[in-house]
């Protein structure tokens, strides 16, 4: 039985391929994917994944300016090819004064606005109902638009550092996929 070559990506929209060779193509890549986005390199995580293991290798904290703690983490990853090549992707995490710490694409845009709710209440702001309304929509759209603009910035560099950007359009039932370049 085959398996994907590649892990499907958390939140890039495409399958940035590398395919270094040797080890200081992977430290020079990282470093350099790092040094475009204004990203600061950090102690390595490895989630070791025996089939895909994903090294985070960089990060930087956007806050909103807000009377709460309120910030989104991004961590770039390189994640190992089953069998030749590696995938660039990223993680973005939604951290709250309350302590919350998690990945944002795991939750909807209800339980996202339910945890600000939380966050703003246990401040204990003196604020109407309609200004709790009011507050959480604003967080929230800043949440969206901040996901939005730097997914962006991070998808155009990984295309510039990339070998390949493809598409996967199918996996057969032994496994095995098909991928695409695209433009």
């Amino acid at each position: 039985m085959g398996t994907p070559n590649f892990a499907r990506p958390k939140n890039t929209t495409t399958y940035y391929v590398v395919t270094p060779e040797e080890q200081w193509e992977i430290e020079y890549l990282k470093e350099g994917i790092a040094e475009d986005l204004d990203y600061d390199l950090m102690a390595e995580k490895n989630d070791w994944d025996r089939g895909y293991p994903t090294i985070s290798y960089a990060n930087k904290s956007i806050l909103l300016s807000h009377n709460l703690y309120i910030a989104l983490d991004f961590e770039l990853q390189i994640t190992s090819g089953y069998y030749e090549g590696a995938t660039l992707d990223y993680e973005a995490y939604l951290c709250l004064g309350t302590g919350y710490g998690f990945e944002v694409n795991q939750y909807s845009e209800d339980q996202l606005k339910a945890f600000i709710r939380e966050d703003i209440e246990y401040a204990e702001l003196e604020l109407s109902d309609s200004e709790v309304d009011s507050e959480v929509e604003s967080i929230y759209e800043w949440i969206a638009n901040t996901l939005d603009s730097e997914g962006q910035r991070i998808e155009e560099t990984f295309a510039r550092f990339s070998q390949h950007k493809l598409e996967c359009q199918g996996v057969f039932s032994n496994g095995e996929a098909v991928y695409i370049e695209k433009d």
